[in-house]
């Protein structure tokens, strides 16, 4: 007898069942990192405080450099590509900064955010990690720059205003989110994510001349 589609149990792809072990790797290793420290992040150190061996590990990745790299790439930033919503130009400037900051805070609003820093402020002297690392960052950049003139395209503003936005908002999402690490507070992000939709309106409107309602 056949059951119906819906009743029907799919055994998970090889594939699948190694994407969710790479991931669930690079998981623990963020969390070992967020909980003790990026000193105690290495494949053995992964290995001792969690449910995976050395082996598992390091038949995802052949070396430290190349878990570290990971752990920004593809665990804290998965999801950094965003598509645009056609809709999104329908509505009013305030309501696309409000989408565009909270795309942005996806990824900045990571509960492990901080772990990012810790990796590339411990291997500044990494160069081919650094390097690495930078190159994501520039691409992720260009990306989101893309998507501010995009989603501001009926304002006529210029690739350099586009960027200045851009960091400007960049820089207040990382100070909100760091700050919950290290000063040790989360109180009232919601608060400073909207004063931040608001600053970034009026700078919005200036920058085109825009006039009417927002």
């Amino acid at each position: 007898m056949f059951l119906p589609e819906h009743r029907r149990f799919h055994m998970p792809s090889q594939s699948d069942r190694r994407k969710q072990t790479r991931h669930a790797a690079l998981q623990a290793a963020s969390t070992l990192i967020a909980e003790r420290g990026y000193a105690a992040c290495s494949i053995a150190g992964i290995a001792n405080h969690t449910d995976f061996t050395t082996g598992a590990i390091q038949h995802h990745f052949k070396n430290k450099d190349e878990l570290l790299a990971a752990i920004i790439t593809e665990y804290l930033f998965e999801n950094v590509d965003q598509d645009l919503p056609a809709a999104v130009h329908q509505q009013s400037v305030n309501h696309r900064c409000r989408y565009l900051v909270e795309t942005m805070w996806r990824y900045y609003g990571h509960k492990d955010y901080a772990v990012a820093w810790e990796i590339i402020l411990n291997n500044r002297s990494n160069q081919s990690l650094s390097q690495l690392i930078d190159d994501f960052f520039l691409e992720a950049e260009q990306r989101a720059g893309q998507l501010v003139q995009s989603a501001f395209s009926d304002l006529s503003i210029t690739d350099q205003q586009a960027k200045e936005l851009l960091l400007f908002t960049s820089a207040q999402l990382r100070g909100i989110s760091l700050a919950r690490f290290y000063v040790g507070s989360a109180a009232n992000e919601s608060a400073q994510l909207n004063y931040l939709i608001e600053l970034l309106t009026g700078k919005l409107l200036a920058l085109s001349n825009a006039v009417g309602e927002v």
